[in-house]
């Protein structure tokens, strides 16, 4: 069964393929040494997004409800890898620094400028902000949909 009204097999299985091998590929680069490690933060955030749209497009082709589950728990772990870098890049600022964002192809840089970014990823991590709070939400439905237990 198909749950999404365009693409046949063919269509769902190229794009899976694509989101396992880049998520085969970042979870490779655990045994390596990091080279860039202000983009730590991002990299496994970026990584969190693309298992969850590994998630959505398993859904659409019609995949059973418990074998989505299977990526839940390590979408969940690249999110908190995520904050624990970012928290321990953010624990190294001297007062009055920040991140700046604004460099084409590189992670973000320290500043001294108070009006820098509080996090070294390019996503604002607050509820309040829209795009934070639409992902989170994504999540829970997620989470409420695959019946995660709450451990």
């Amino acid at each position: 069964m198909i749950r999404a009204p365009i693409g046949d097999n063919i269509y769902w299985d190229g794009r899976i393929a694509r989101f396992e091998k880049a998520i085969e590929e970042n979870l490779s680069t655990l045994s390596q040494p990091s080279k860039n490690p202000a983009f730590g933060p991002q990299f496994w955030f970026n990584h969190s997004q693309h298992v969850t749209r590994l998630i959505l497009l398993c859904y659409s082709r019609g995949d059973s409800i418990r074998e989505l589950t299977q990526y839940f728990e390590g979408l969940l772990d690249a999110w908190e890898l995520s904050n624990k870098l970012a928290t321990e890049l953010n624990a190294n600022l001297k007062p009055g620094e920040g991140w700046d964002h604004n460099h084409l192809l590189t992670s973000a840089v320290i500043v001294n400028d108070s009006r820098g970014h509080t996090d070294p990823r390019s996503w604002i991590f607050e509820l309040n902000w829209l795009n934070h709070y639409n992902w989170c939400f994504w999540l829970l439905g997620l989470a409420l949909a695959l019946a995660i237990p709450e451990n």
